[in-house]
């Protein structure tokens, strides 16, 4: 069990221990939550947004990505046929 002190300023050496089971570095973003008597730290990790595809069913195919940037354009090139008739 690795231990660390608070110091006056309200500051707490993580030990390298942890950190390297963590894998945190400086500048790390972490989240403290209490739960009674205990506290739970977890680090904040980003993650890219192509790590997330598959993280939900499906609602209906995916068409490809042709076919998406068409509509796309569709549809901003009616809001904007919209946008000089008013």
């Amino acid at each position: 069990m690795d231990t660390g002190t608070l110091t006056s300023k309200g500051q707490i050496t993580i030990p390298a221990a942890v950190r390297a089971a963590l894998d945190l570095s400086t500048g790390d973003r972490l989240i403290f939550v209490v739960e009674g008597e205990r506290l739970i730290v977890t680090p904040v990790r980003r993650r890219r947004l192509s790590e997330l595809r598959g993280a939900f069913p499906a609602t209906r195919p995916y068409p490809g990505v042709g076919e998406v940037r068409e509509e796309v354009g569709e549809q901003l090139g009616a809001a904007l046929e919209r946008s000089r008739e008013e």
